[in-house]
């Protein structure tokens, strides 16, 4: 699609560099790139660590009954095994729910018809990428007068999935993911030198049997899709196998460990010391009465700030938020630009409130309506932070793009005149400055950078963290 293909300039110019340094980067791995491409910084932080429970990434309230639409049905006939492996791996993940499955071959006579007859959910999807090679590493050994080749070969199989959560009712789109899996396995052969014909050190014989599948051009030779009983069949399934593991968070609340850098120059460096000393031993409630201590008497926004964490870990959500958003007010009224860690953290603290009223509905039986909850808009005395907007999205890897005007289609060349400013995402979590003649309300599209495509319904009104979920987005095509 042309709008991809422009999308890809855009990231192209930005980055370089690093495309020079990776020539088959893929937007998907991009952020990838960035994380590992920064020098490292060893220091000895002191962490405050926490658990928080998260709603399923799905919702699935008052969903009594959900199946998987066979993969094999969408995939071409050599194909068809491998696909059918995928489906009973989802089948087996969905079971580990406290949702009942239906047998998805009950719908093999309604094809593309009426599902909601026999689920209220179905998953659709179809393998994306499939892979399996060797590589092979030759060692010389001396032994006795003779050198011994020995080979160690490793078999790795790599396959890439993508499927929705669509309710059956009206066909539309919960969820949306993208998956990959790995497995491999190593064996090591031995043989005298005069046995060896091709003495290169390392050599790859892999064969690539993606068959134009996807998007990683391993540069290998291909070969047909891998016969029945084959070592190239056996470890794909041992990948996708893996997939059945992978869907815990998608249907059922999941806990996540959260982990803070507690901050330093807080203004009463005894003090201060103390209170490290007291999170190094996990007593968070006597740091906190310091931090707290230290921060309503001098204003230190670091001493406001490991409050605000202290107060999360214990639980005390609304707490932190309302202290973080005090010393966000309290940096626009003097001028400062809000440091990252301190609008980040508000997106996050905002994030887990909005899980915790989505985890009571679903124990109020699904029938409770939920409200995002939003960081109200504080008076913008200086211009600051006044081109600066915050959100999350349920996208990730991802770039967020704020437009005047909508599109509504992914071949639309009119969006680059319609671009106001852009960003990537980092973990869900997107910041974008926004130039002085920026609109007060703007339309916001996410992509992928592949096929996935979604902008709002209506044009957004720019103001606070801006929750974007592709559940309530138009998926562009």
């Amino acid at each position: 699609m042309r709008f991809f293909k422009t999308l890809s300039l855009i990231l192209f110019f930005h980055y370089t560099v690093i495309m020079d340094i990776v020539p088959r980067l893929t937007v998907k791995s991009l952020a990838l790139v960035f994380s590992v491409s920064i020098p490292l910084i060893v220091s000895c932080a002191t962490v405050v660590t926490f658990d928080v429970e998260h709603p399923p990434l799905v919702d699935l309230r008052n969903v009594n009954t959900i199946t998987v639409i066979p993969f094999e049905w969408n995939s071409s006939r050599e194909h068809t095994y491998l696909a059918s492996r995928v489906t009973a791996a989802l089948i087996s993940g969905l079971r580990r729910g406290s949702i009942d499955v239906v047998d998805p071959y009950l719908l093999e006579n309604s094809r593309g018809r009426n599902y909601g007859q026999y689920a209220d959910v179905y998953i659709n999807g179809r393998i994306s990428y499939v892979n399996a090679y060797d590589y092979v590493e030759t060692r010389d050994e001396a032994h006795g007068n003779q050198t011994i080749i020995r080979e160690i070969v490793t078999r790795t199989a790599v396959v890439d999935i993508e499927y929705s959560y669509i309710r059956s009712l009206d066909n539309k789109i919960l969820g949306s993911f993208k998956k990959s899996e790995t497995a491999s396995t190593s064996f090591e052969d031995t043989r005298y030198r005069h046995q060896n014909i091709n003495q290169n050190t390392n050599r790859n014989t892999g064969r690539d049997i993606n068959r134009n599948m996807g998007r990683r051009g391993s540069g290998r030779s291909r070969s047909a899709f891998p016969h029945r009983g084959t070592w190239q069949e056996s470890i794909l399934e041992s990948a996708i196998s893996r997939f059945s593991g992978t869907m815990a968070h998608e249907i059922g609340p999941w806990t996540a460990t959260e982990k803070r850098n507690i901050k330093r120059r807080t203004g009463d460096d005894a003090r201060d010391g103390e209170a490290i000393n007291f999170v190094k031993q996990n007593k968070y409630d006597e740091a906190l009465a310091l931090y707290k201590t230290i921060y309503e008497q001098n204003g230190n926004i670091f001493a406001g700030y490991n409050t605000a964490v202290l107060l999360a870990a214990n639980e005390q959500f609304p707490a932190a938020l309302g202290l973080l958003e005090r010393l966000r007010g309290g940096m626009l009224k003097e001028g400062k630009t809000i440091p990252s860690f301190l609008r980040n953290e508000i997106t996050k603290i905002t994030g887990f409130i909005n899980g915790f009223k989505i985890l009571e509905a679903y124990k109020d039986g699904g029938t409770k309506t939920v409200s995002p909850a939003s960081i109200p808009e504080t008076a913008r005395d200086t211009a600051a932070d006044a081109g600066m907007i915050t959100g999350t999205v349920n996208l990730s890897p991802a770039m967020v793009y704020a437009l005047n005007e909508p599109i509504s289609s992914t071949d639309d060349d009119t969006i680059f005149s319609k671009i106001v400013a852009y960003t990537h995402t980092d973990n869900g979590l997107w910041s974008m400055r926004l130039p002085g003649t920026a609109p007060a309300a703007l339309w916001l599209l996410v992509t992928d950078g592949y096929s996935d495509c979604y902008i709002t319904k209506t044009a957004i009104k720019i103001s606070g963290t801006i929750i974007l979920d592709t559940a309530w987005m138009t998926k562009l095509f």
